[in-house]
């Protein structure tokens, strides 16, 4: 029986094949130059696989928009397009997180203002009906002597009538304005001005909006004037 046969030799393959064959250095050569070579982009793949522009110039395919991730080939970085979409994220978040407080404030001041602009005429409706009390019910005699009227507090009842708390209603006058030809007398005004305070409902607006110390609220005013009704002497 001759030598064992190994199993190579079995298949038909020397075992020493290739032991003694030297690689000549134009073959170490060639894959020398073939590492360094610049493979061209094939578009046509990129058409048939679905990668955009965009992906092909950051160098992310299919399988790297699959795994969110795109790594290079010869290590274990992320590539630069997935390094920014990651950024952007976060940079949304941020100016998110900046602007979503000064349109807040600003959506607060607007319904603020239509909160104080209900306020301001209610208590001008309530100032024409004090200030009309009070021009009805000063005690104005017809005399010859031509005296001055004196009001009356019946302005106020009328003002706590309207508003529970929080409301003051101060009568000035009588208030004189020109003379009467006819008469020979002076004529008189009695302006009212009714206050409150209004309170803030909104968080921040009393910063712009409030004038009271602590900026938690603001006083209203509301005046009107009204002339003095009198029975004509002569």
């Amino acid at each position: 029986m001759g030598p064992e046969r190994t199993r190579s030799e079995y298949r038909g393959v020397p075992h020493d094949v290739g032991r003694h064959r030297r690689r000549h250095p134009r073959d170490r050569q060639d894959v020398q130059a073939a590492d360094q070579r610049h493979l061209q982009p094939d578009h046509g793949h990129d058409l048939r696989c679905g990668v955009d522009g965009r992906e092909r110039e950051l160098g992310v395919g299919r399988s790297d928009r699959s795994q969110g991730w795109a790594w290079d080939l010869g290590g274990d970085v992320p590539r630069a397009g997935a390094r920014r979409r990651v950024a952007g994220r976060g940079q949304v978040l941020i100016e998110v997180l900046l602007i979503l407080p000064v349109f807040l404030f600003v959506v607060f001041t607007i319904m603020e203002i239509g909160f104080l602009a209900f306020h301001t005429i209610l208590l001008h409706h309530a100032a024409y009906e004090a200030a009309r009390i009070a021009s009805l019910t000063a005690s104005a005699t017809a005399s010859p002597g031509c005296t001055a009227p004196a009001l009356s507090g019946a302005y106020q009842d009328v003002v706590a009538k309207m508003f529970k708390t929080g409301a003051t209603a101060v009568a000035h006058g009588p208030i004189p304005t020109m003379s009467d030809p006819q008469e020979g007398c002076m004529n008189y005004d009695v302006a009212v001005t009714v206050s409150r305070r209004i309170p803030m409902v909104f968080p921040l607006t009393g910063f712009v909006l409030g004038n009271t110390p602590d900026r938690r609220a603001r006083v209203i005013q509301a005046t009107v004037r009204m002339p003095i009704e009198r029975p004509l002497f002569k």
